[in-house]
């Protein structure tokens, strides 16, 4: 049977989680992360879907992409 990971453990891993969303999306120290899902975003302005990332805290929603988009 797998060990459960202990609560210091898991505490540590969302505080690391947390701080590498801040960094990335350049918000204030006091956001944490709440949770994330891999999902598309529907660009109109090029009519396509762009594969990503949702992240959410609490008063931020961020998308992260591997694709670049031009804008014209």
């Amino acid at each position: 049977m797998p060990k459960k990971p202990s609560f210091l453990k898991r505490d540590l891993d969302a505080r690391a989680h947390s701080e590498t969303y801040r960094l990335q999306f350049r918000l204030p120290g006091t956001e944490k992360l709440d949770g994330s899902i891999d999902a598309t975003l529907w660009t109109p302005y090029n009519k396509r879907y762009v594969w990503g990332k949702i992240y959410l805290s609490q008063n931020y929603l961020c998308f992260e992409s591997r694709v670049s988009i031009i804008l014209y």
